[in-house]
Parts: C-alpha cells; sequence; structure tokens
C-alpha cells in the first residue's frame, strides 16, 4: 500500500481551498463536469476492484486446491505409510485401554479401524487385539 495517486488538479482546484461558491457560471459548470469526471473515475475504479476481487477469490480457491492436493501427496510419501504392518499390529496392541475397562467407541481398536483400510484390515487381522475385546 503506502502509494498515494496524485489526481490532476481540476479547473475550480482553487476553490476548493476555500468556501466561497463559484463566482460565475463557468466555473460552476467547470466544478459540475469536475464531478462528472471524478464520479466516472469512482466507477471505473470500483469496476476494476470488483474484477480484482473476483480474481482474488479465484485464485485463493486455486490455492487452496492446490494445498490440499499437495498435503495428499506428502501424506502418500509419509514415512509412516512405509511401517511394517507387524510393527502397526504391534503398536495396536499397546493402544488397548488396560483391562478391566469396556471398550467404547472411541477406544482402540474400534477408533483404529476408522483411520484407514490399511489400519482397518491390520486390526481386523490381529488376533490379539479381539483376543481382548469381551462383549456382555
Amino acid at each position: 500500500m503506502g502509494k498515494t495517486y496524485n489526481i490532476a488538479p481540476s479547473a475550480v482546484h482553487e476553490l476548493l481551498q476555500g468556501n466561497l461558491p463559484p463566482g460565475t457560471k463557468a466555473q460552476m459548470n467547470a466544478a459540475r463536469k469536475s464531478l462528472h469526471d471524478l464520479c466516472r473515475d469512482l466507477d471505473n475504479v470500483d469496476e476494476e476492484i470488483s474484477q480484482m476481487e473476483t480474481l482474488l477469490q479465484r485464485l485463493q480457491s486455486k490455492r487452496v486446491a492446490l494445498q490440499d492436493y499437495a498435503q495428499a501427496h506428502k501424506a502418500l510419501i509419509s514415512s509412516f505409510r512405509q511401517f511394517p504392518a507387524e510393527i502397526l499390529s504391534e503398536i495396536f496392541i499397546h493402544a488397548l485401554p488396560p483391562p478391566p475397562h469396556h471398550i467404547l467407541k472411541h477406544h482402540a481398536p474400534l477408533s483404529l479401524q476408522g483411520v484407514c483400510r490399511r489400519w482397518r484390515d491390520i486390526v481386523q487381522s490381529t488376533p490379539a487385539v479381539w483376543s481382548y475385546v469381551h462383549f456382555d
């Protein structure tokens, strides 16, 4: 920001410095013409601002889409995805709440199954996890 725009002085610029009305019909007409021109310029600037806001919104939406897609790629190459199933299985076993608590939806192993398909498959194929679960 910080930039100021110098507007070319109108034909009645000197009258703006005081409180006197235009003294002649020519000055009144010049003031009206200047006002008309300024209003037209304001309309043009408002239109440019509107176009820039539309462009900015479009670019912000594109940026969000690019960020989301980049995040998906980061997740794809995450070292956590490379963990062997056996290690994840051990981690899942240690994530179980200590007995004699009843397992709720937000506890392991039920919550672990909701993370992704791979985790669900690992949880379901780990007998130690399911031997821990007691149904009343």
